[in-house]
């Protein structure tokens, strides 16, 4: 019996009778068609796309946290590739590409990497057509049911040929739906109850184009989903998507996603896609400014996860890397190394002048002071590095010594550095102190002279 619905008598043993509705009336069918996809909340669904050439070819993994937060890897086509040369074929990338859409906003990574971005929700819109949703494969004649938040959206309100006439109809048991528009465009669902309410064909037909998925009907658990979904346009098969497994609505579930979920290490950088703002640290449970992070590591407080650390020191492996990106990953990181080792002063400075703040309780008008002189004094600092010419290579020869143990070589790299540091260092004790000294008030001295008798001072950011 169809849910919410008496069904008119039957009329012979394998046709009943026609069921004409208004255009507000939806059909029974296509309502028990939807609530029983929309009640896939949460779970892991893996499946594959092919095109009908075989020339786009993706692995796919998709995982739902219970609170609706989604996660979507791309792993790859049958040799692993999930970047190809769309002229050549040749392939240019291994890294599986991770997506994930949470209450933050859109995410994306690369598996093994240290690095992520974030896009707030409020202009994540380009980003997201990433995130294909398997849980609507077969809802419509195309694809287009599986587009971010399309779902059920083709069917009910699509953008073009609106269907203005329902009818539906038993036939062998089954349930068959006919849309018609205005336009002349027919859209039908054929819709087995005994498999989930789901259904095995859909068509959609306007002037001399027919387009038609038809799926294969699985049980995986207590979820029924096509197993195999082939589109055809005019006769011809244009894609086929496959469920190769799926675990769905476990007790286990994840409630919700975090970058841990996604792959993302203690450590990793995340570029956030707000103005004014720029690079944070994953903690394990949340984002943090880059001063906080290197306060909270030099304080001992925090360590990077196991692949940020072979990053850092130059041995990071992957089995997502080509010969071709070895090459220039290392390139990468010995330029990154550089550029941390000469710039590593801005961020110790930051951390002082934080602490600083705190330290005497400043006003917001003080704080403001405080960043104007810092930002004078870095500023100062970078006109120095960007002079000495020698700094970049001194600092790769020195991480180089290191790196093959080279005490008598590496100490006096080492002492080459502090000379070159030594102007900077000038800048921190001579003008950063001294200026910052002079904002406190009396009273606000005081204060901060009283707590350092209750309690032991917070130790002092180190100089370059």
């Amino acid at each position: 019996m169809l849910p919410g619905m008496i069904v008119i008598a039957t009329l012979a043993p394998f046709f009943s009778a026609l069921i004409c509705l208004q255009e507000s009336d939806r059909p029974r069918a296509l309502i028990a068609f939807e609530e029983a996809r929309r009640e896939i909340l949460s779970g892991r669904i893996e499946w594959v796309r092919r095109t009908a050439d075989e020339k786009e070819v993706m692995h796919f993994v998709a995982r739902y946290a219970a609170n609706g937060d989604r996660i979507l890897e791309y792993r790859g086509d049958d040799e692993g590739w999930t970047v190809r040369d769309r002229q050549t074929g040749k392939g240019l990338n291994r890294f599986p590409r991770l997506y994930m859409q949470n209450a933050d906003g859109f995410w994306s990574a690369a598996e093994t990497t240290n690095t992520a971005s974030l896009v707030p929700r409020d202009r994540a819109a380009p980003m997201i057509g990433a995130l294909k949703d398997i849980r609507y494969v077969g809802v419509f004649a195309t694809g287009a049911s599986m587009e971010p938040g399309a779902g059920f959206g083709p069917v009910w309100a699509p953008d073009v040929h609106p269907i203005t006439r329902w009818e539906e109809k038993q036939v062998n048991g089954k349930w068959l739906v006919k849309g018609t528009s205005p336009s002349g465009a027919v859209k039908t669902w054929l819709i087995d109850p005994d498999k989930g309410w789901n259904a095995e064909r859909v068509t959609f037909e306007v002037g001399d184009t027919k387009v038609e998925a038809i799926a294969s009907l699985r049980k995986f658990g207590d979820v029924w989903l096509p197993e195999r979904t082939v589109f055809m346009e005019n006769g011809r098969v244009a894609e086929t998507i496959e469920v190769t497994s799926a675990a769905c609505n476990r007790p286990g579930d994840r409630p919700s996603f975090n970058l841990t979920d996604l792959g993302m290490e203690v450590g990793t950088q995340v570029s956030d896609g707000r103005e004014g703002t720029g690079v944070y640290y994953w903690t394990g449970d949340e984002l943090i400014s880059s001063p906080q992070w290197y306060a909270d590591v030099k304080a001992g407080k925090r360590d990077y996860g196991p692949t940020i650390k072979r990053i850092l020191a130059g041995q990071y492996t992957s089995p997502y890397l080509t010969e071709h990106d070895r090459t220039g990953r290392a390139l990468a990181e010995a330029e990154l190394r550089v550029r941390f080792e000469s710039t590593r002063h801005e961020g110790l400075w930051e951390g002082y002048v934080r602490q600083f703040i705190a330290r005497y309780e400043l006003s917001d008008e003080q704080a403001q002071q405080a960043f104007r002189i810092l930002r004078s004094c870095q500023d100062r600092a970078r006109e120095i590095v960007e002079r000495q010419g020698q700094r970049s290579s001194v600092i790769s020869e020195l991480l180089e010594a290191k790196r093959n143990t080279e005490d008598a070589r590496a100490a006096k790299l080492q002492a080459r550095l502090e000379e070159l540091n030594a102007p900077i260092a000038a800048i921190f004790e001579q003008q950063l102190k001294p200026r910052l000294e002079k904002i406190p008030t009396r009273a606000q001295r005081a204060a901060a002279e009283q707590k350092d008798r209750a309690a032991p001072a917070p130790a002092e950011a180190r100089t370059p």
